[in-house]
């Protein structure tokens, strides 16, 4: 027998159909003794006969090392379920890409006598199998991989180096996804992103990927998006991962004390703000509604309680005095995928110092939810300004005009005295107009006075108050609001 020459992809043989095998002939016997032994020889799992040039509808896998299968004239009668792992090609060598497959399927095929027989298969025989019976009608795996390929080396753990730690990372919406990504280009090895599962959105009835799992496609990273991490098989499938460190940035889910001890060196979460100070889950825009100067992101290992574990790393930025919550959102991602990426090595080489958090200085944060955001002209125009800035782009500060919502996008505080015109008919009440000129609006509050310089009617676009002032007439004296 002989090891044949494997066809590596770009030749054209590897696009060919197949023809079916009507009789075992001497030299297709040979062919297929061949085949095994060059498939052994390159310890691969399974070898289509139009990988060694030969256009026969022949097949040889082995996914274990001792359960051989020759299949000839195969066609696929079954398959279902679904699988999403990595795949390689003895025709691509090196190189490996995430395809998603059935989990389950089952052939007829003949034997060496050319006799009829079924097989069935799960998980990697029933991904080899497919693989193999697309090779037999033209196609490589390369036409369903999702993203870009990588080297085996990544899977395989060769060349792995100091400081370059394993990671299993949790996290879902864009501010997680901006940590993923710089983890990644930091070279560490992530095995696995979970996720929250996709969801409908829209009238429309689209399915759509959270910024994380598109992410970690975009990287050809295995992506696993349990209903309850907690439950006991999913739990088990991350003990299956071999992995230093789990990172957790806003995954939204609750993590069991179980899955907090499974890695070595347990699981740390990137936080948006200085704890102690802003636990739960809208602590950016907590720190501009209550008019924080400073914020930053804190790297936390993680324990039973929620935010409460210790801090062993932390970044600091200033808030500008006109910053949104938009804005810090994003000043704040990039800041913790910085402090990620310092903070892991250190980890691994042990030079993180764990400090308890101080409960006396402990605080907690809600939810933002939409009511939060109508406009109560009875307070400061500081604290409606902050909530303006705080609130924007979700879900926004509002109030109303003649019935119509009208959303403030932007500012200013104004003191009493430096208004000069005549208040109006209705006097000075919380939420009446005292004043218009060609720019703004000048709203008096409980305290002081707010001028608005950016605003969105009910049904219209948002538009600086000079534009709105055009087309919509505004009295002084009249009052916003219910």
């Amino acid at each position: 027998m002989a090891i044949r020459q494997i066809r590596i992809q770009g030749d054209p043989v590897l696009t060919k159909v197949c023809k079916e095998v009507t009789e075992i002939t001497p030299r297709i016997a040979e062919l297929i003794e061949d085949m095994i032994d060059t498939m052994y020889e390159a310890n691969g799992v399974g070898l289509a006969a139009p990988q060694v040039g030969i256009l026969k509808r022949i097949v040889v896998i082995d996914t274990t090392g001792d359960d051989l299968h020759v299949i000839i004239n195969p066609k696929l009668v079954e398959a279902d379920g679904e699988q999403t792992g990595y795949e390689g090609c003895l025709s691509l060598p090196g190189k490996s890409g995430l395809v998603t497959r059935p989990n389950r399927a089952k052939i007829v095929y003949q034997d060496i006598n050319l006799e009829e027989q079924t097989l069935e298969g799960t998980e990697l025989l029933a991904r080899a199998i497919i693989h193999e019976l697309e090779h037999l009608d033209g196609h490589m795996y390369t036409e369903k991989v999702e993203g870009d390929l990588i080297d085996n080396s990544r899977l395989t753990g060769e060349e792995e180096e100091e400081g370059i730690m394993k990671i299993v990372f949790m996290g879902t919406p864009d501010f997680a996804a901006g940590a993923l990504q710089a983890i990644v280009d930091s070279g560490h090895d992530v095995r696995l992103v979970v996720t929250q599962p996709d969801k409908v959105r829209g009238r429309g009835g689209m399915v759509s990927a959270s910024p994380v799992k598109e992410c970690a496609l975009k990287n050809n990273i295995e992506v696993f998006q349990p209903v309850k991490i907690k439950e006991k098989e999913n739990v088990d499938r991350l003990k299956s991962i071999d992995a230093d460190v789990y990172v957790v940035a806003a995954f939204g889910q609750i993590l069991s004390e179980e899955i907090l001890n499974i890695p070595p060196f347990g699981c740390i979460n990137i936080h948006a703000s200085l704890l102690p100070k802003y636990r739960g889950a809208a602590p950016i825009q907590w720190c501009i509604l209550n008019g924080e100067t400073k914020t930053g992101v804190t790297i936390m290992q993680m324990d039973k309680g929620v935010d409460t574990g210790d801090i062993l790393y932390t970044k600091t930025i200033d808030i500008d005095s006109k910053e949104t919550g938009e804005g810090l959102f994003d000043k704040l991602s990039a800041l913790g995928a910085e402090a990620i990426c310092e903070a892991l090595p250190l980890l691994e080489q042990g030079k993180l110092k764990a400090m308890p958090q101080d409960e006396s200085e402990a605080t907690h944060v809600g939810m933002l939810k939409k009511e939060m955001g109508e406009i109560d002209w009875k307070r400061s125009a500081c604290e409606i300004e902050r909530l303006i800035r705080g609130l924007n782009s979700w879900p926004s500060a509002y109030t109303y005009i003649n019935g119509r919502s009208l959303k403030i996008w932007d500012a200013d505080v104004v003191k009493m005295a430096d208004i000069t015109s005549n208040p109006g008919p209705n006097g000075t009440g919380a939420g009446t107009i005292i004043k218009k000129d060609k720019k703004n609006i000048y709203v008096a509050c409980g305290e002081d006075i707010l001028k608005i310089n950016s605003l969105q009617l009910e049904g219209k676009k948002r538009m600086d108050t000079a534009s709105f002032l055009l087309g919509y007439n505004v009295e002084i004296g009249e009052k916003l609001g219910r």
